[in-house]
């Protein structure tokens, strides 16, 4: 079975073309060419980045595109994505609208309380009383 890489290399050598002056007309590092053209798929990009480089070759090198990436889609295996699945978003402390709204309700709260508490104070008290000696 023939692999998009053979394809590639197969027109390359065909125009004569080294892997630096191909690397000048596409603009894509000859490192990503000769991983393409040797199939190491797990040292490329993901997949959309490397099936853009294959067809900029593929249309240079007057290959059809459309089926250079139907074979790469055939031959490249996705990469294995981790995705925590338990993200830690509701760790984090965020201050918000909300948060701001209790906090100034709950210290105008403490603050009526404790008014109250101190004039209740005062009220239960007995009053000050001071005895002065008046003398004639």
């Amino acid at each position: 079975m023939v692999t998009v890489g053979e394809i590639l290399k197969e027109a390359r050598l065909k125009k004569k073309l080294s892997l630096s002056n191909l690397e000048k007309e596409t603009k894509i590092k000859k490192e990503f060419i000769d991983l393409i053209e040797n199939n190491l798929w797990d040292k490329l990009p993901d997949y959309p980045v490397v099936s853009g480089f294959i067809k900029n070759i593929a249309v240079f090198l007057d290959v059809p595109a459309e089926t250079a990436n139907a074979i790469l889609r055939r031959d490249y295996l996705p990469k294995k994505l981790y995705i925590n699945p338990k993200p830690d978003i509701e760790s984090k402390f965020y201050w918000s609208p909300k948060l701001t709204f209790i906090t100034g309700i709950s210290l105008l709260t403490l603050l009526v309380l404790g008014y109250l508490g101190f004039e209740y104070i005062k009220f239960i008290k007995p009053p000050k009383l001071e005895i002065q000696k008046i003398m004639k």
